[in-house]
């Protein structure tokens, strides 16, 4: 993961990716299994559903690649449209003991990751492919198989059907608990990202730092922390408006990410100030890592403003940044350890801004 960005997750992360995917593994699978019964139906002399089967590979293969380009909706519909209308083919023509009526049941398990938006509609299809489902069965009960084939290849269709079916459906509880799993980690990520910069908020910085405290703990890891806070923000704000303002923080939060080393992260710790933790570094390594930032900080070129009467562009404003660096003591407390960042920082500002002063150290109880 970059320094200090976004969190990146596994391909799973976004929830109609997810859908796009199961849907094209289901296609694909469905091509496989639908060719294989396209030969079938020819040796066993079921000519309509050995045709009906070649078309559902055409199906299938379409739906497939119209995933592939993005698309939810129609592959879905083209393939249980075809799911639907197979199912009741050939129930009607091999009778309900081969059981390819349960793949009714299949589509009625899969309404609730449907790419149907409304929930009241995903209820109401299921209702009615439940529904029919008991209606196909009790009709083609009553009339009787139009093909009559051997008992033997009947009970060897129902039991592949059985397996396939339940193959589809220990699928679709997999599909929906990677939806759930996602959702979960995309709510975690919003907890601990802050929205105008992209870093983390306090709170993921706070997680950060816990993970560094933890480290040094288990393996006596050194870490050190910068404290970092834009010279001259509020004058910034008042003379060129917030909208620069908020383009600053962004270009600011770049600029430090693009400053970082694998490992390090960096997060808004409130307002215009960020927080850099530095895990495995001592105070001479953050003092350097700190003077990079101050250069990157320099070269951030701020949106430059309109003048109202000759429409020309000005400068924007200059961006510089002071920091205080404080490196982990044995026994210090994580408060302790900012405090003394922040106290770095003061005297970076009062020594006129623009530089990095380093804490002291102090001695703490174990």
């Amino acid at each position: 993961m970059a320094a200090g960005t976004r969190p990146e997750y596994e391909p799973y992360a976004d929830s109609r990716q997810l859908g796009v995917v199961a849907i094209r593994h289901a296609c694909l699978w469905g091509l496989g299994v639908h060719a294989v019964l396209v030969v079938l139906f020819f040796a066993l002399g079921v000519n309509i559903l050995a045709w009906y089967n070649f078309l559902s590979c055409a199906a299938f293969w379409y739906a497939a690649w119209g995933s592939r380009s993005g698309r939810v909706v129609s592959p879905f519909v083209v393939a249980s449209g075809e799911v639907f209308v197979h199912a009741t083919l050939a129930t009607v023509l091999l009778g309900a003991g081969a059981g390819f009526q349960l793949y009714l049941l299949v589509l009625t398990a899969f309404m609730p990751a449907s790419p149907i938006a409304s929930s009241r509609a995903r209820g109401a299809w299921a209702l009615g492919f439940l529904v029919y489902f008991v209606a196909l069965v009790l009709v083609a009960g009553s009339i009787g198989a139009y093909y009559e084939l051997d008992p033997v290849v009947i009970n060897a269709m129902r039991l592949a059907n059985v397996i396939v079916a339940f193959a589809i459906l220990a699928g679709i509880v997999h599909h929906l608990r990677q939806t759930a799993v996602s959702a979960q980690r995309k709510l975690q990520e919003r907890a601990r990202t802050d929205v105008l910069t992209g870093l983390y908020n306090r709170r993921g910085v706070l997680e950060m730092l816990e993970r560094c405290r933890a480290d040094r703990e288990r393996h006596g890891r050194q870490f050190s922390v910068i404290l970092g806070d834009l010279d001259r923000f509020k004058a910034i704000n008042d003379r060129y408006g917030h909208e620069t303002g908020d383009e600053v923080l962004r270009r600011t939060a770049c600029a430090i990410v693009g400053t970082l080393r694998g490992g390090d992260s960096v997060g808004r710790w409130g307002g215009e100030e960020f927080l850099i933790a530095l895990p495995g570094n001592d105070a001479e390594t953050a003092a350097q890592v700190g003077q990079r930032v101050i250069e990157a900080v320099r070269a951030v070129e701020a949106p430059a403003r309109s003048s109202g009467r000759t429409g020309s562009r000005r400068r924007g404003p200059v961006v510089t940044i002071s920091l205080g660096v404080a490196t982990v003591v044995e026994g210090e407390s994580l408060d302790s350890l900012i405090s003394r960042a922040d106290h770095a920082l003061y005297r970076a500002k009062r020594a006129g801004k623009d530089r990095l002063m380093v804490a002291e150290s102090v001695q703490c109880d174990s």
